[in-house]
């Protein structure tokens, strides 16, 4: 088991995102997918507005675009830690 996503994963989902967060949970205050615009070079940039983090949907990192998904940092991958 990975503790991140290989680079190559998080290039094939940010090209899958367009950019934009992914997060379809209705708990962090959106109904439908957040879609907040995002910039590829603020990964991990918990202050930008434009911030963003690749989410393991499992827990687990694994080595597959379906458990690798886009959210921004604020709030959508912040309310899952």
């Amino acid at each position: 088991m990975a503790e991140q996503f290989s680079d190559w994963l998080v290039e094939k989902a940010w090209m899958r995102s367009g950019g934009k967060c992914e997060c379809e949970r209705t708990t962090h205050g959106h109904w439908g997918r957040c879609n907040k615009a995002l910039l590829k070079n603020s990964r991990g940039d918990r202050d930008s507005s434009y911030g963003w983090e690749a989410h393991s949907k499992s827990g687990l990192h694994l080595d597959s675009l379906s458990d690798c998904e886009i959210l921004c940092w604020n709030p959508c991958h912040k309310s899952t830690l």
